[in-house]
Parts: C-alpha cells; structure tokens; sequence
C-alpha cells in the first residue's frame, strides 16, 4: 500500500528516511520484553535490514475511520495513520482548534475552518504569552533581580506573541475578503486555497510563493479577489477618511465652544473689574 513513499525528491529524503522509522515501529507489547520495548539490538537489526518501504508494509497498523482530513487529499502522499509523530502533527495542522479538536461548522468550505482554527490557536497563544509577559513586569517590579527571568527569555516571548499577531492579521485579512462575498463567488477558490495554506511561522516570502501557487491554481478566482481587495480597500479607506474628518470636525468644533467661553468668561472679568 505504501510503496509508492520510494517515489521520493532527493530533497525529501531526510523527511522521508525519519517516516520510515516512524512507522517501523510497532504498538507496545507484551511479548517485546520489559514494558513494552524491544530490545536495542533486535530494532537495530529490523531497521538495517529491510528498506524503508518494506519496513511500512511489515509494520501492522489499526485504521482510523473518525479521523476526516480537511487539507491533504493527495493519494500519491497520503496523511500519515494517527498513531504515529507525523500523523499528530498532520491532524494538527489539518485543522484542530484551540481545544484540540476541528472547527465544528461542517457547512464551511475546508479552507476556511482550517483558518479559523488556526487564528483560535494563535489568539490563544498570544493570550498566554501575553499574560506570561505580564507576570513578567510584575515580577521585576515586586522581585528581588536575583528572581528575574533572563532578557533572552523575554526578547524570545516579545518575538513570539509579535509572530502570532502576524499570523492573526494575514489570516484574518484573508477571511474578510472571502467573506465579503454574499454568494458563493468567482473569488472563493483562490481564497480558500490560500486560507488553507498558510501555516504558522511562514517567512513573507514563504507566502508570497503560496499566494503566486493559488494563483497559478485558480488564476481566474485570484483576478477576482484581486478586483474584491481593491474595492474592499477603497471602502477602508473611505471609511477611514470619513472618520477623520469627523474626529476633526469635532475637534473643531470643542476648540470654537471653548473659545467662546473663554472670551464670555474674559467679558464677565472685565466687567466685573470696571465697576
């Protein structure tokens, strides 16, 4: 069933050669010795002697019918079982929320609950690192120096909750422009292609290649989404310039009010000082 993973880029084959052992290694039991393990020299010699493909066919796995995968639908790679490394990290990153389990509202397209679970992780986050960096300020404003965390620590935090706001922002400003569609629109393919691409800790770089990859993808759907970003930028925009003028209208208008009272109460002073 695997032995297509042989079908390797040169330049996946660490990944690839740490999946293989992933996968040799069997469930615990008991007739693998003491709690459950082998003995070093018995996997050693398993893992030399049979290639990587092989070493994945002998290795007896249980099937996961509750595990739905909303991302990878590749057969020529399929998601890794669930009961292996890379299969937890796979089921995470295809969508599990801030309380471990996926986005509920089936009725959404897939990229779009994968984004929304991950902006629920990375707002989590944030708000632990963010109380973590308070605690922080009390404890050097109450602690004696000796009890202070290192400024590394603190620099590392301050980096951390900076990238989770940066991954908030990319996929909240994703969403606001497929949501701006009322009805299922030529924009949406190259929305949820990008919403469900993005991953955390992307360099701008890394998402201008997944931005240019959905674009090659749904070339007509990006054209369009570019027109809705341009409009929805116009009315930002638009609506930010009525907001200023109004904030300076009313400035304007306290500054003129407290003019005049000023000069009624300088009137009243002169008044009262020439009788």
């Amino acid at each position: 069933m695997l032995r297509h993973r042989q079908r390797v880029a040169p330049g996946l084959q660490a990944r690839d050669d740490f999946r293989a052992v992933v996968y040799a290694c069997p469930p615990a039991s008991s007739s693998n010795g003491v709690g459950g393990h082998a003995p070093s020299a018995t996997r050693s010699a398993r893992w030399h002697s049979h290639p990587r493909a092989e070493e994945a066919e002998m290795t007896e796995r249980p099937s996961y019918a509750s595990y739905v995968a909303s991302v990878n639908d590749d057969d020529d790679n399929p998601i890794p079982e669930l009961s292996t490394f890379l299969g937890c990290l796979e089921r995470i990153r295809a969508g599990e929320g801030a309380d471990g389990q996926p986005w509920p509202d089936a009725s959404l397209p897939a990229g779009r609950r994968v984004a929304l679970s991950r902006v629920e992780r990375a707002a989590v986050g944030m708000l632990t690192v963010a109380e973590m960096l308070h605690a922080i300020d009390r404890c050097r404003s109450m602690a004696t120096p000796d009890r202070h965390l290192d400024d590394g620590v603190v620099e590392g935090l301050f980096f951390a909750c900076r990238g989770l706001a940066e991954l908030e922002v990319r996929m909240l400003n994703a969403m606001i422009i497929a949501a701006l569609a009322a009805s299922p629109a030529a924009s949406v393919p190259y929305a949820d292609c990008l919403l469900g691409n993005i991953q955390p800790g992307l360099s701008d770089h890394a998402v201008q290649l997944v931005q240019q990859a959905c674009a090659a993808k749904h070339p007509d759907s990006f054209i369009a989404s570019l027109e809705l970003e341009r409009n929805y930028s116009a009315q930002r925009q638009a609506r930010f310039d009525a907001e200023r003028a109004a904030v300076e209208r009313a400035a304007n208008a306290a500054a003129v009010a407290a003019q005049a009272a000023a000069d009624r109460e300088a009137a009243r002073s002169q008044g009262a000082k020439s009788k």
